[in-house]
């Protein structure tokens, strides 16, 4: 076993004792979006009333696109689904680790503006501090990939960010 693979299996440890198994979110809460853009109402039915440790891989591979449209309490609830479908797949990147880094990532070298500020403060405030631990973990275990290179950047400005915030 190499030392990227023992640090993601310990990721996923820490991941399932660190994110609490609470009740799955209702209909209402999945997202903020208005029913009329068409994904809405298929996201709605397809994250309300499951527990995030159930949802399976080919979900979030079918969603892997949708971070964005979830409700900030949505989000928070479903991003340990979504990390550890990503990691299932490291050191290969794939695209829901891809889209996770954007999820953490504002755009790097640019100013961002108060309203994606404010979006992005929104959803870091809903994780506790050992949850932040856990995406600091896991973004720096991306830096030490090879393969995920062309990612840095982004990367780097979601680790910025996280810091920022505390």
């Amino acid at each position: 076993m190499t030392s990227s693979e023992k640090e993601i299996l310990g990721l996923k440890a820490k991941l399932m004792d660190v994110f609490q198994r609470t009740p799955p979110l209702s209909l209402n809460e999945i997202t903020t979006s208005p029913d009329y853009y068409p994904q809405v109402p298929d996201l709605k039915r397809t994250f309300a009333e499951i527990e995030w440790w159930q949802i399976s891989c080919e979900t979030i591979c079918g969603n892997y696109d949708k971070l964005p449209l979830f409700s900030d309490r949505a989000f928070h609830y479903v991003f340990p689904a979504y990390l550890w479908c990503a990691l299932d797949e490291l050191p290969i990147c794939n695209l829901v680790c891809e889209f996770l880094i954007y999820a953490l990532s504002p755009p790097p070298g640019k100013k961002v503006d108060a309203r994606f500020a404010h979006y992005y403060s929104n959803r870091l405030a809903m994780f506790s501090t050992e949850e932040i631990d856990i995406i600091r973990e896991f973004l720096r275990l991306l830096l030490s990939l090879e393969t995920m290179t062309d990612f840095h950047s982004d990367i780097k400005s979601g680790l910025l960010m996280l810091d920022s915030n505390e």
